[in-house]
């Protein structure tokens, strides 16, 4: 009897332990603490802009993606997506703009808002309301830097008034930026499109274009390497906002971003130990 006590008391004692370790714990605030046990997960997924904004220096025009057949492939790809379990989604949405977003998704769960075209609506807020998720995170910033936007900026009018012509008519170029065949979908299915705007070597001719915006000007004065400073400015606080979201060792963040962002919010992660990466080409396979 005394012995069969005992094995009762260890396996009460031993399934409380079990379940207790089942509990996330929270990442170390130094991310240079962090170790793989203890960092969350992040996946980035890039997109070019389904609803064509034109607001980028290459404009993309994207097919009508409320069409029925793209809406069946872009559910093909949500689905394919919830296998990565996330537990946080973030997308390209001004962070200043959080709770109008929010009850957007909550319009949209409730059955009294229609998604809109972007890729934030079309593949996140679907794919949060298909995990029950209770908010979407816009995690995007646009600040200025001290003093505004001023023409040290303004690397496209400088390089066309000071001999840059023929650059900054390849910046516009995407055939000779190496993206011509990444940016729209043409007869691929989205989840096709996609797959292939996230292999490595098409996340890094979205991320290399900057290099050459960078060498507009002189060795004294570079308007395009101070734009592209604030590119990368943009970017940290993009990331910062993404790292905020991630509390638990057990936590999993999807980013749905513009391809160009996505090669350096990917590596930011990497580099800064702040999370275990996945990349978007392995899941989408």
């Amino acid at each position: 009897m005394k012995h069969g006590r005992w094995n009762v008391a260890t396996y009460v004692t031993f399934s409380l332990f079990c379940c207790m370790s089942a509990y996330a714990e929270p990442v170390p605030q130094l991310l240079v603490e962090r170790t793989d046990a203890s960092r969350p997960t992040l996946l980035v997924l890039g997109s070019t802009h389904f609803s064509n904004p034109g607001l980028d220096n290459i404009d993309v025009e994207v097919d009508d993606v409320l069409a029925d057949a793209r809406q069946r492939e872009i559910q093909a790809l949500a689905e394919k997506l919830a296998e990565f379990r996330p537990t946080h989604i973030a997308v390209e949405v001004l962070h200043s703009n959080q709770d109008r977003f929010n009850s957007y998704y909550q319009d949209y769960v409730n059955g009294v808002a229609e998604l809109d075209r972007s890729e934030a609506s079309q593949i996140g807020l679907r794919l949060a309301k298909m995990l029950d998720h209770e908010h979407v995170y816009a995690v995007d910033w646009q600040g200025a830097p001290p003093g505004g936007f001023t023409d040290d900026y303004n690397w496209h009018d400088y390089g066309q008034a000071n001999g840059h012509n023929d650059r900054v008519a390849a910046l516009s170029n995407p055939e000779l930026l190496g993206i011509g065949g990444y940016i729209q979908p043409g007869t691929r299915s989205i989840m096709e499109w996609i797959k292939e705007m996230n292999s490595e070597d098409a996340l890094l001719a979205f991320h290399r274009m900057y290099f050459d915006v960078a060498q507009i000007g002189t060795e004294e004065y570079s308007p395009g390497a101070i734009w592209v400073g604030h590119w990368h400015v943009r970017n940290l606080m993009i990331f910062n906002n993404i790292v905020r979201l991630a509390q638990d060792t057990n936590d999993r963040v999807l980013v749905i971003y513009g391809a160009s962002h996505a090669y350096s919010l990917s590596q930011f992660g990497i580099e800064s130990g702040a999370f275990n990466v996945v990349k978007a080409s392995d899941a989408l396979q």
